[in-house]
């Protein structure tokens, strides 16, 4: 798929996307001041054919420490 992809000019293509470890991502979370009122809350990885994520709930309130993981 990606040498297919060279076909086409780049306007045309979506923007990449990088993988980020669901730590890395509470890492983010937490070092941003407009998510300092928010907590992380419940976490789920999806597997759907070849689709994989992760998904990652933020709670209002700091319950529990962002970099924790529960």
């Amino acid at each position: 798929m990606h040498a297919a992809g060279k076909l086409f000019p780049k306007a045309d293509r979506a923007p990449a996307i990088v993988p980020i470890t669901e730590g890395g991502l509470r890492r983010r979370i937490g070092r941003e001041p407009a998510l300092e009122r928010f907590a992380v809350g419940r976490t789920r990885r999806i597997n759907s054919g070849f689709y994989l994520s992760n998904a990652i709930e933020l709670t209002n309130g700091r319950s529990s420490p962002i970099g924790e993981r529960r």
